[in-house]
């Protein structure tokens, strides 16, 4: 039995990706990605400890990943960071 490789796979995951960038482009985006991080890494931070964490974040966001992960590590041990991470970035990035 070998499994048929599906044709549309790759049009589809390109399509996804120019979505998430069409989105990620947008006004507001970045302000609306730390706003969601906040909500998910302030159970483990306090309120007040995630939107310190968060404040010296970029306009665009992109600096967020680096900025959240050690302080999590430090907190949290590593791989508890890293799932947490992992969820930011399912939850208050891709939102796919």
């Amino acid at each position: 039995m070998t499994n048929e490789p599906d044709p549309g796979l790759l049009a589809r995951i390109k399509n996804r990706i120019r979505t998430w960038e069409v989105r990620r482009s947008a006004d507001g985006w970045g302000a609306a990605a730390k706003e969601r991080t906040a909500r998910e890494i302030g159970p483990f931070l306090g309120n007040n400890g995630a939107r310190i964490l968060l404040r010296p974040l970029s306009d665009d966001g992109c600096d967020l990943l680096s900025t959240i992960e050690p302080v999590l590590a430090n907190f949290l041990g590593k791989r508890a960071a890293s799932e947490l991470v992992s969820r930011v970035v399912e939850v208050a990035i891709v939102r796919i």
